[in-house]
Order: structure tokens, then sequence, then C-alpha cells
């Protein structure tokens, strides 16, 4: 079997099954939680909004933050950097994905997209300029979601245990088999959190 033939049963296994095109990223962060009081950052990248995670990740900052807005974009640097590495996969094998990343923080969606005040914000380390330069460049979009529906907060911050379900869910892409998604709720609500 040829290289090409095994791309294109992949691509319409993709297109017909997923029925989505679009590669999503998204992030969050939660302030002083971690050890030694540092943040937690938590980001996943995703092939489509009924995909599971390609990969999800969770670890504290390398120094103390003192305010959620570098925080959380810290995060999102950290997310873009994962998707654009998996839309650089896709290219190689002939996908065409558009991106598009979410976050639950508005000061930040405001800096990447432009239209925040700057001068504020010169003391911020070089690498978390990336991600407004490459909104500029037009290699993403950038959509802001509220933080009930922000898959990435199963990582950063405990949950109650039907949103841990629901999120779960979302992570491992359980919508694509709903009998598993039945299963799995119907043990969630047998367990009860006192």
């Amino acid at each position: 079997m040829n290289m090409s033939m095994t791309t294109s049963r992949l691509r319409g296994w993709v297109f017909c099954f997923l029925q989505w095109d679009v590669s999503t990223g998204n992030s969050d962060f939660r302030l002083g939680t971690g050890p030694n009081r540092r943040g937690i950052l938590s980001y996943l990248a995703k092939l489509g909004p009924k995909s599971g995670a390609v990969m999800a990740k969770c670890h504290t900052t390398l120094s103390t933050l003192t305010n959620v807005f570098e925080g959380e974009l810290d995060a999102h640097v950290h997310a873009l950097k994962v998707v654009l590495a998996f839309m650089h996969m896709l290219k190689q094998l002939g996908f065409d994905f558009s991106m598009v990343m979410q976050a639950d923080n508005e000061p930040m969606r405001a800096f990447v997209v432009g239209d925040a005040n700057v001068r504020t914000a010169k003391h911020m380390e070089s690498r978390l300029w990336m991600a407004r330069d490459q909104f500029r460049m037009g290699r993403y979009s950038f959509e802001y979601v509220g933080t009930d529906r922000l898959t990435s907060d199963i990582n950063s911050k405990p949950l109650f245990s039907a949103k841990f379900v629901e999120l779960r869910a979302d992570l491992m892409g359980l919508h694509l088999v709903p009998q598993l998604l039945e299963k799995f709720q119907g043990v969630a609500r047998k367990v009860r959190f006192s």
C-alpha cells in the first residue's frame, strides 16, 4: 500500500467520522496552587470538537507568578506550540486544517488579538509575545470559551463529579462512542461524595 493511498483513506476517515477540519487547543492556569505557591498550567490539543485530546498536559510554572494574566498567557503559548507542531505534521500528510485556540481569560485574549494596552506588558518574557505574532500572521483564530466549557480545567483544578465526568468525556473523545459515554455517566451517578 503506497503512502498516498493510506493518506487518502485517513483523510476520508477524519472528515467523515469526525466531520470537522479544525484543530483546537485550549489552555488554563491556576494561580498559586502548586508546590511552593507556583501556578499550574494545563493545556491540550484536539483534532476537532468531537475528537478526544491528542495531547493533554499539566505542570507547574518554573517560577512563582504574581498574576493570572501572565500565567494564562504562558499556558496559551505552551498550547499554541503543541498545536502548531501537530499542524505541521498534518500538513506533511496532506491535511489542511485551520486552527482555533480557546481560553477563558478575556484580558489575555485582548492581548493576543491586539486590543490591549501593551505598555504594562513590556516586562514579560519574549516567548510570551509569540502568541500575538502568530495571531497577527493569521496562523490561528482565538475563541473565548467560558470556564464551564473549557476542557483543560480538568487538569488544573478540582471539580465536582458531574462536571468531571463531562470534561473527561470531552477529553477522551467519548462522544464518539455513545455506549461508553452512557456507561461512564452511569458509574458517576453511583458515586457520591460527602
